[in-house]
């Protein structure tokens, strides 16, 4: 029940964020090829006054038609990305989110581990997967350092799939991209074997 209230606030909380940034970008005018062909004439026009760009034999002039004609392309490329970050990239940003956390609070209640809703919340959620692992939260510090951050959060994976009385070496397949997602809903949602080991958290 908890958990559908959190996600409904949540959604709630989505929708009131991006419905605002969807209207002021529709009302925010955008430059057009028009606007920058018009801004590059009037340029090639001033850098044309300065008068001969030829001396000592060599030809100094530069042809702005080209890059003016970059510049228009870019300039109507940017809605399209805007456009794109919206509709794409924060709702998967936000579904990643939401199924993350999940995951690791039914980890960590399967396992006894205090403080589940430490998933919920950033940095405090890293630090809930250590102590899911059995590890002290202060490995946090290492995920700074780089390479040895990958290895870590490797190290605390095959950890937890001990505990959830699995192979440890399924650990190593986060390292290939998106299977971590998947080794994660196995470790949170499978069922409770015989080897599953309760931890208790430590800092």
């Amino acid at each position: 029940m908890f958990k559908k209230k959190f996600l409904g606030v949540l959604l709630g909380v989505f929708a009131l964020t991006i419905i605002p940034s969807v209207a002021l970008a529709q009302t925010i005018s955008t430059p057009t090829l028009e606007d920058a062909g018009s801004l590059f004439e009037k340029v090639s026009d001033g850098w044309n006054s300065y008068g001969d760009s030829t001396k000592d034999g060599f030809n100094y002039s530069f042809d702005l038609g080209e890059l003016g004609g970059i510049v228009s392309a870019f300039a109507a490329i940017i809605p399209i990305l805007s456009t794109i970050l919206l509709v794409v990239v924060l709702p998967i940003g936000l579904i990643t989110y939401i199924y993350t956390a999940l995951a690791y609070s039914s980890i960590a209640k399967k396992l006894n581990v205090e403080n589940a809703w430490f998933a919920w919340i950033p940095i405090l959620s890293t630090i809930l997967s250590f102590q899911i692992a059995g590890m002290s939260g202060w490995n946090i510090l290492l995920m700074f350092i780089p390479i040895v951050n990958v290895v870590v959060i490797v190290l605390a994976l095959m950890k937890t799939c001990e505990r959830r009385g699995m192979n440890k070496l399924l650990g190593l397949l986060a390292l290939i991209p998106g299977v971590f997602f998947i080794l994660l809903g196995v470790l949170a949602w499978k069922k409770d074997t015989f080897g599953s080991t309760p931890v208790q958290s430590s800092t």
